[in-house]
């Protein structure tokens, strides 16, 4: 172990060596690939802003257009912008390099280009400007939403919005930021939280059962999205409140009723989307049923989609806007959103006030839809509350660019220069 090591290190001594000699002769993908190595402290080097710097002035002035181009103008952009590296601020260069490279179709150069419009930071405000520049990020990341599985692709996990005052604190010290209150402000408190649950769901209850296969599903920023894990906690939830048929025992406590939709349409879902298990459009058609059976709205509208697109039975129109009706007046955000799709041209203000009320609640499609129909209305305050929506979409719907991850990580190594570029 210790020469397959040591040979390891020698072959990233000599990759790194090409990487500087290709650099220093003005090979553009070199240029990129030292400067982050110098930027981001990788493979052993000492991190060095600076020389960062060099390295990508040198890509983004090399003549091409390719990627590569349009993300080392981003950088340098970053740099005059800032002051990072000790490189002296130029608000005219950060602007001419940063509207460069969103020319290109660097996504954090049109939402960085986005936002100083939207407030006029070192240009004149612009509505419409930063209007365009937000649309076309959430077009993008609204296209990658919708073609993955049905009901879209999955969210962020949490660990990937960590916020610097859950743990260093807000404002006036630790645990005072907002999400602190609401939240385990440790590894160790999580984990006392999470050991409660499991001793409660071994006992048979199965509130705890839910909020373990919740946790398990969505993810926490202590612990990673495991659908295998949160699948075994529903088919454990699902065997003790339902029949080999998908029925509901008889004899159950009120509070667990709640439970068992909450089981069986998340049950539903996961055979739908394919989540820690392999797709099963019957085992999802079948607990779906049992789900909106007992009014849960993610299942009622899960099952409008089924029927909306044809996935396991014959498609049909009325069927779909009905069960998205059921999933709306059940308060789901994703019913309320499909309802006001299907309604919208026999009733465009009951449409428009379904869209609102799913917004309201964060949901993304809902948040999109209000900004087309906004970015189409006349006058300025249309424009504005598109601008709104529109940057709602690109922040949170950030699969295709969101560099938090990779911010959060640099941070708690100390590489502070680093986390701050990607913040």
């Amino acid at each position: 172990p210790a020469a397959e090591e040591k040979e390891k290190e020698e072959s990233v001594r000599q990759a790194e060596a090409t990487v500087r000699r290709l650099a220093a002769a003005g090979h553009r993908a070199a240029q990129m690939a030292a400067g982050d190595m110098l930027l981001y402290g990788k493979y052993g080097v000492a991190a060095d802003a600076r020389s960062a710097f060099a390295h990508y002035e040198g890509a983004a002035s090399s003549e091409g257009s390719g990627s590569d181009d349009g993300r080392a103008q981003y950088m340098v952009g970053v740099y005059y912008a800032t002051g990072l590296g000790g490189v002296k601020q130029s608000n005219a260069l950060a602007l001419a390099y940063t509207t460069q490279a969103a020319a290109r179709g660097v996504t954090a150069a049109e939402m960085a280009l986005a936002f100083r419009y939207a407030a006029g930071i070192g240009v004149e405000e612009s509505c419409a400007q930063a209007m365009a520049h937000y649309q076309s990020v959430a077009r993008k990341g609204i296209a990658f939403y919708l073609a993955g599985p049905p009901l879209g692709r999955a969210a962020q996990a949490p660990a990937h919005r960590a916020r610097l005052a859950d743990d260093s604190g807000g404002a006036y010290g630790a645990r005072t930021g907002v999400r602190a209150l609401r939240s385990a402000g440790s590894r160790a408190e999580f984990a006392e939280i999470v050991d409660y649950h499991v001793q409660r769901a071994r006992k048979g209850d199965v509130a705890s059962g839910a909020t373990l296969a919740d946790l398990h599903y969505h993810g926490h920023r202590f612990a990673p999205r495991s659908y295998v894990a949160a699948l075994a906690h529903v088919r454990r939830l699902t065997a003790r409140l339902f029949t080999r048929r998908a029925e509901l025992r008889t004899g159950l406590a009120p509070e667990e009723t709640p439970v068992a939709a909450q089981a069986a349409g998340m049950l539903g879902l996961m055979l739908l989307r394919g989540e820690g298990t392999a797709v099963d459009t019957g085992g999802a058609l079948r607990w779906l049923r049992a789900g909106a059976a007992l009014g849960h709205g993610a299942a009622l509208n899960a099952l409008g989609v089924m029927h909306q697109r044809g996935i396991g039975v014959r498609a049909s129109a009325d069927r779909a806007a009905e069960l998205f009706r059921r999933a709306a007046d059940a308060g789901h955000s994703g019913g309320m959103t499909n309802h006001a799709l299907t309604i919208a041209a026999t009733q465009p203000q009951t449409a428009l006030a379904s869209l609102k009320r799913a917004a309201a609640t964060g949901h993304i499609l809902a948040h999109y839809h209000l900004a087309e129909l906004r970015a189409a209305a006349p006058g300025a305050a249309a424009c504005r509350l598109a601008v709104a929506s529109y940057r709602f979409v690109a922040e949170r719907g950030d699969w295709l660019h969101s560099p938090l991850g990779a911010a959060h990580s640099s941070y708690e190594r100390g590489r502070l220069a680093a986390s701050a570029v990607d913040y």
